[in-house]
């Protein structure tokens, strides 16, 4: 293991007892268990298990410790994107607390990282009018639309909606680290109203 490796290692040691002290203190016992535990699965290399759990002592007890060891476990799950937005966040929340050997690291986690960001750029036909776009589930704001945005690598589905019009649905997948994909939602097809049926006249009552 080379010298870089075991500082990165050694740091994230004394995050984990500092921000496992902190939790303590704080009673937070649900957050504490999950942070417990992903620990255990990522050590087992079981990344892809260990990462919603960090990830949910996160929510439940938000903290800079937490957001590193998230950030590290999307990174060996090979989620690229979500780590370099995870270790982004970790800073912040370090700088917030006064904690400048947390977001000096997490910083250069992050930087590292971008190099390797794959992205996937949104294109909306100017012919849409007031249409919604959402990428996994995820709304799109008309901000974004024509940027590329870092995303992690696999498959990825953009759909878009407008009343009146038919919707739009589309999967793409992103390969590799580093790689730029763009997705162009065409002009929406109209929904054709099907015609109402005429009011029945009710039929004259006969002494």
């Amino acid at each position: 293991m080379g010298r870089t490796s075991v500082g990165v290692a050694m740091a994230l040691v004394v995050v984990c007892a500092s921000a496992a002290e902190a939790r303590a203190d704080g009673n937070e016992a649900a957050a504490e268990a999950l942070f417990v535990e992903a620990k255990k699965l990522a050590a087992k290399k079981k990344y892809a298990e260990a990462c919603p759990k960090f990830a949910e002592s996160n929510r439940l007890d938000r903290g800079a410790g937490t957001l590193i060891h998230l950030g590290d476990c999307y990174e060996k799950n090979k989620q690229t994107a979500s780590a370099w937005a995870t270790y982004k966040e970790a800073a912040s929340a370090a700088q917030a607390l006064g904690r400048k050997d947390w977001e000096k690291l997490a910083s250069q986690r992050a930087k590292a990282l971008e190099p390797k960001l794959a992205r996937l750029t949104i294109v909306v036909d100017e012919g849409n009018d007031s249409v919604e776009v959402s990428r996994d589930g995820t709304s799109v704001s008309q901000a974004s639309f024509g940027v590329p945005i870092p995303v992690d690598v696999g498959e990825h589905t953009v759909e878009a909606t407008s009343a009146g019009h038919k919707p739009y649905k589309t999967t793409v997948t992103v390969a590799k680290d580093g790689e730029n994909v763009e997705v162009t939602v065409p002009k929406l097809e109209a929904d054709a109203v099907a015609a109402p049926e005429p009011a029945t006249k009710p039929e004259p009552v006969t002494a």
